[in-house]
Parts: structure tokens; sequence; C-alpha cells
């Protein structure tokens, strides 16, 4: 055992991995919740005060997502067993349920996307009559990756061949089409997916994810004001919450270190 292990370290490469920055911000009327890892029961997210958390900050590694699948992730961890054969049954029926349940729409809760050092470049906006400005349309899902890697492994940036966003040049459709995917390099890569099968199409192989974005931000996502029942659904790295009353996501890089692969 302990000569594979220094077999594999040294015939392992180093290579570059980023970690990035995520601040999500609430509404003063606003909150987050989580699900309890021991009671597996909802609980609100407070702050060193005991107060309702306005601000929740976290370091990112793999991947930041908005939408249907956070809402599956969610319903799978509250009902997570000891059983791999059971969580692979519980998780189909969580994307099955979330088939039929009203649909989630990213594309009517977030309002646009800035990047840039001062946000002075607008990513993408949700208003189909913006006639300025790249169009994200109907999207369950909006997904940042850092790693080569989603979920249950699959790799949907390479495997993507479609763009995301309406209204964007011939020039930036290429390139985003031609851009490749790779550790270290500082930059995120940015994924939607218009509907909940499409993300099962890519766990049986059909890339139907839709490339909207590549660079090294920073970014901001601002919200629509939503009723103050409306749940926004996300995850960072496995870990899923709900926010109400969101007001914006910011994120940027943090640093870049060595890792044996």
């Amino acid at each position: 055992m302990l000569r594979r292990v220094i077999e594999r370290l040294f015939n392992s490469t180093e290579v570059l991995h980023d970690f990035w920055k995520v601040v999500l911000t609430v509404e003063p009327e606003g909150s987050f919740n989580r699900i309890n890892q021991k009671s597996r029961q909802k609980e609100t997210v407070v702050d060193e005060s005991g107060s309702d958390a306005l601000r929740m900050e976290f370091v990112m590694g793999n991947y930041f997502s908005i939408g249907v699948d956070a809402r599956i992730g969610r319903g799978f961890d509250r009902l997570r067993s000891q059983s791999s054969m059971v969580n692979k049954l519980i998780y189909l029926w969580q994307g099955t349920k979330n088939t039929f349940r009203r649909s989630i729409r990213v594309d009517k809760q977030i309002d646009k996307m800035l990047s840039g050092e001062s946000y002075s470049k607008t990513v993408f906006t949700t208003e189909m009559g913006n006639l300025s400005n790249p169009v994200l349309p109907r999207s369950s899902a909006l997904i940042a990756l850092n790693i080569p890697s989603y979920s249950a492994g699959i790799d949907p940036f390479a495997r993507s061949c479609r763009v995301g966003l309406e209204k964007l040049t011939d020039a930036e459709c290429s390139e985003l089409t031609h851009f490749s995917q790779k550790m270290g390099d500082h930059r995120l890569e940015f994924l939607a997916y218009r509907k909940v099968y499409h993300i099962a199409a890519d766990f049986c192989g059909t890339s139907l994810a839709r490339r909207v974005h590549a660079s090294g931000g920073p970014w901001k996502i601002v919200f629509k004001e939503l009723h103050p029942s409306e749940k926004v659904y996300f995850q960072i790295d496995g870990e899923f919450y709900v926010m109400l009353q969101p007001k914006d996501v910011e994120i940027s890089h943090s640093r870049t270190i060595r890792i044996l692969k």
C-alpha cells in the first residue's frame, strides 16, 4: 500500500489550481438557509451576532451554480443515505420530480451579469427587448466551472458546442465556441442549461449545455426584485443553499496553488 502511494507521488505531475472568492448578499429583509448535516432539517444561516446573515463568503475551488441543479442537489442532500445504491435512486427521484415541478427560470431571477474591475462590461442581460447587450434566454441553471468536471464527473464545457447567449457577434460566438478550458489559467467558464432534462442528457452522453462566457473576471451577478417568498437555489462545491430576497453575487480570483495530479 505504502509502495503504491510512493509510486503515485513519483509519477504525478504538478499542475496549477485556481481558487475564487464568492460573496453573496441579500437585501435587509432577505436570508439564507441550508440543510443541517446532522438533523437533515432546514435551518436559517445566522451571523456572529445571532441575526439572520445578510452576506455569505466562500472560497470556491470546483464550481458554483444557481438554479435547478442546486434544487435537485439540495433535495438529494436532505435524503442522503449511507448506501451508494440508495443515493443513486434518491438522485434519480429528485431529478424526475424536478422535471414535473414548476420550472426554475434563472433568467426570471437574474437581471444581468457584469464583468471587469469596475463591472463596466455587461456579459448579459435577461431583458429580451435590450438591443445593445447580449441576452440570456430561458435557462434553468447557470454554472461557473473552475475544473473540467461537474457533478458526477461529466465535462460539460468541453462537450458543449452551442452558445447560450443571443445577440453575440459572429466573432464573439466563434471565440466562445473555440475556447479551451485549462486548469490554473485564472479564468472561469460559464454554462447554461435551458431545461431540467438537458442536465440529464449530459449524464447520458448527449451534451445540451450552452456556453455563456469565459474570462478572468471579476464578475457581479445582479438579481431582479423578487417576491419575498421566491427561493433562489445555489451551490458551491457541492454545498447547497437557498437565499430569499437576493441582491447580488460577486466572484473574484483569490489565489493559485500548485497541486499534484
